[in-house]
């Protein structure tokens, strides 16, 4: 068995796999906060309860939200205080009476996606995480480079570049202390605290995120509004860290730690169902990803595709919704499914039968807009089997 920890500044989550990384058992507590032992304990509890189940004892890989320096033995952590600057795995190994192996969890991430066979093309994978904090990891060649120190990757301690600085309106924009002592670190903007904190600076009201994502699918002006602009901040900053023949993937979670504990072969990974959406330039040979979730209706080489990353048979039977801003009228090959219409014209379910690529592990369908197709926000929200992924949102224009 292999015990992977995804350590967060909210939750605790500890998954088991077995020898085919398969997962078998998950549990997830609130991050202690405030005391050191407690947290510790946290851990150690959750390890031993599975020990109990499984009647085993175990290794154990931590995936952390900042690293263990290499030459100290001393995690920093910044979005958890409790345990920055602490020799944990010297105390966790000596409370279980096993070794403890940690890494950051974004290059446990980063590290799965470049394991994934249609990602093997890139020698060079650049992961980004986006949780309580915003965290990066690099795998070179198939191996995670850590750096001297363990440091290499952390992109959330790069500072706000010039094009994320001219949208907060320069000399206006907020500019947030990091734990880690320096001023505008990305992680204090691009993360949940940083949501938090730059809606409450831009939009003059205190809210959660939860809050104001619900407000978001409300059709909330204010909170729409904002998550528009940090969309953008999003992409501009985006700009700074462009690789030349890598892959850059992002996430809006990680709980990949296993990976830590395991021997290294690429068949030795979990993948995480979800669903991407995005808008592809599909003039060139290889399609580009383009930087907004809008389509033109007038262009012949934009379409917008989905893919669904998961565990799947040779063929799966897809549904998928669509609602659109006013009355239209979808349209697909007959050959391929169905669609049915709701009485106004504005839902439309798409029924096919579709072929799994890549041994099972993705499903993936593209679209395109004409001048028939209403201008506006679309969702969508799509069914493989009894899986439900979405709703996502994405905009049709001109």
């Amino acid at each position: 068995m292999y015990y992977g920890l995804d350590i967060g500044g909210t939750k605790i989550e500890l998954a088991v796999f077995n020898e085919k990384l398969e997962k078998l058992y998950s549990e997830r507590v609130p991050t202690p906060k405030t005391d050191y032992d407690e947290w510790l304990n946290t851990i150690v509890d959750l390890v031993n309860r599975a020990d109990e189940k499984f009647g085993e004892i175990s290794t154990v890989g931590l995936g952390i939200p900042g690293f263990v320096n290499q030459q100290t033995g001393l995690a920093e952590i910044t979005n958890i205080r409790v345990a920055d600057n602490k020799p944990i795995l010297r105390d966790l190994s000596a409370r279980l009476g096993r070794e403890v192996r940690a890494e950051n969890d974004a290059n446990c991430f980063a590290l799965s996606e470049a394991w994934d066979a249609e990602n093997q093309q890139y020698p060079t994978v650049l992961g980004l995480i986006l949780g309580t904090g915003f965290g990066g990891g690099f795998v070179l060649n198939g191996k995670v480079h850590s750096g001297q120190v363990g440091m290499a990757g952390e992109l959330g301690h790069l500072q706000l570049n010039y094009h994320a600085l001219k949208l907060l309106g320069w000399d206006k924009a907020p500019i947030y202390q990091c734990g880690c002592g320096n001023k505008a670190c990305l992680d204090n903007y691009l993360s949940g605290r940083g949501f938090e904190m730059l809606y409450q600076d831009l939009k003059g009201e205190t809210l959660s995120a939860r809050e104001i994502i619900d407000l978001f699918y409300q059709g909330n002006e204010s909170a729409v509004d904002f998550c528009a602009i940090f969309c953008i901040i999003s992409t501009s900053i985006k700009r700074g860290i462009m690789m030349k023949k890598a892959l850059i993937i992002a996430a809006l979670s990680a709980s990949l730690s296993a990976q830590v504990a395991l021997s290294e072969t690429p068949n030795a990974q979990e993948q995480q169902s979800r669903l991407y959406l995005g808008v592809y330039d599909v003039s060139s040979k290889l399609p580009v990803l383009l930087d907004k979730l809008e389509i033109s209706r007038s262009s012949k080489k934009q379409q917008l595709c989905w893919r669904i990353n998961g565990s799947f048979g040779k063929k799966v039977q897809a549904t998928e919704i669509f609602t659109s801003p006013a009355k239209a009228n979808f349209y697909i090959s007959s050959d391929i499914g169905m669609v049915t219409s709701s009485e106004d014209k504005k839902t439309h379910t798409i029924t096919s039968q579709r072929d799994s690529l890549n041994d099972g592990k993705l499903v993936i369908n593209c679209l395109s807009f004409d001048q028939k197709d209403p201008r506006g926000k679309y969702t969508i929200f799509i069914k493989l089997g009894e899986m439900e992924y979405g709703p996502l949102t994405f905009t049709v224009v001109k």
